[in-house]
């Protein structure tokens, strides 16, 4: 029996949501201060209304959760825009990137700094401490290096995508600290990742 090996171009190996070139600075500015203003506008909805426990209200967000994560492939498909390679990317980047990242930084990082530190300080209201601050710089230190190819030997470092990272990761940890887990701000992270890859269907660039 003949094995053939064949080597893998390094495109392969690129994350899902990192294949199509970038809109630009203008547009990934414009994600992360959704993702800042979405980790404010859920601390404001805790604050008044504590833990949402009414049923129906939690079946109309998901069900809404449902309908804005399947939008990109349904547009994939109506604009014929390989809908089967926006719904990995979809997958990757509710689940990687969102719930995964959330659970690293957020769920672990932030919560082990915390056990060594405690949580002396009060913002918005709510307790927090050095991890809020860690955990934040080491998000946006990773999205650094988004623009990095390393079989390509591109060395071309994000600077602005990592300082609207941190800002992006205080909000996040923030609604952790607030409601204790990282389901909200898993949630949040992973469905602004998902609806920021719309223009770029609406560009061809998928």
């Amino acid at each position: 029996m003949l094995v053939t090996l064949m080597p893998l171009a390094p495109a392969v190996f690129q994350r899902p949501d990192r294949a199509a070139p970038l809109l630009g600075a203008g547009a990934t500015l414009a994600g992360g201060a959704g993702h800042v203003l979405v980790g404010l506008v859920l601390l404001w909805i805790l604050k008044r209304n504590g833990r949402a426990s009414n049923r129906w209200l939690v079946g109309l967000g998901l069900f809404l959760l449902a309908g804005l994560l399947c939008l990109p492939v349904v547009l994939a498909a109506a604009l014929d825009r390989q809908p089967m390679l926006v719904l990995a990317g979809v997958g990757w980047l509710f689940a990687c990137a969102g719930f995964g990242e959330e659970i690293f930084f957020r769920g672990y990082v932030q919560s082990r700094v915390n056990q060594a530190f405690g949580r002396p300080w009060r913002v918005f209201g709510v307790e927090c401490g050095l991890g809020l601050v860690v955990s934040s710089l080491l998000f946006g230190a990773i999205h650094v290096l988004n623009t990095v190819n390393y079989f390509s030997g591109d060395f071309d470092f994000a600077w602005w995508l990592g300082l609207m990272n941190v800002f992006a990761g205080l909000s996040f940890g923030l609604v952790r600290e607030k409601t204790g887990s990282i389901v909200a701000s898993g949630v949040a992270h992973g469905l602004l990742d998902v609806l920021v890859q719309i223009p770029r269907i609406l560009a061809g660039e998928r």
